[in-house]
């Protein structure tokens, strides 16, 4: 070998080196803004308090946005479906007061500190409208899944039964 076939050799080499390194390097820089900027989704029941209305909200606590990949419903056990118009209409067909609804469509981001109502009514006293706690607390449960801004892991919020509303058997 003379030397000129020799020095290619080693600045491929170096090459194949510097381009590992760099793919590894890019590997750990996404996996560091998916754990430093990881969104964490939360639904909260809420009754009138504060001026705040009774609902079922949605908020993002995390430090980074949150994508919706997809939104599940179940009534009483029942699978509804995504929460969509279609979906709220089906839940609340029947009520005497239409609630006020936010829906999620796949897609969605939603901005560090974001918070909406999935339902809510303005108006709430708890003897009129208790049918309306029960809806969120005992026969309504909601699976929001989100990832991150970076994509990786689908994380789930959900929504499970009040322990204190629970129905009593019969």
């Amino acid at each position: 070998m003379d030397a000129n076939t020799v020095t290619a050799v080693c600045a491929v080499v170096i090459a194949l080196g510097s381009l590992a390194v760099s793919v590894t390097e890019t590997r750990m820089t996404r996996q560091h803004n998916r754990h430093s900027v990881r969104p964490i989704l939360q639904l909260r029941r809420t009754k009138l308090l504060n001026d705040v209305p009774a609902g079922l909200r949605v908020v993002n606590c995390g430090l980074g946005p949150a994508i919706i990949t997809k939104t599940l419903v179940r009534l009483d056990g029942n699978p509804v479906g995504g929460w969509n118009l279609p979906t709220y209409r089906q839940v609340t067909d029947g009520f005497p007061i239409q609630p006020r609804v936010t829906t999620l469509t796949d897609g969605a981001a939603l901005p560090v500190g974001h918070e909406a109502f999935l339902l809510r009514l303005d108006d709430f006293e708890d003897e009129r409208h208790s049918w309306f706690w029960e809806l969120i607390t005992v026969r309504l449960q909601v699976e929001i899944h989100y990832q991150s801004l970076y994509g990786g892991k689908t994380f789930v919020a959900t929504t499970t039964p009040w322990p204190g509303n629970r129905p009593t058997p019969q």
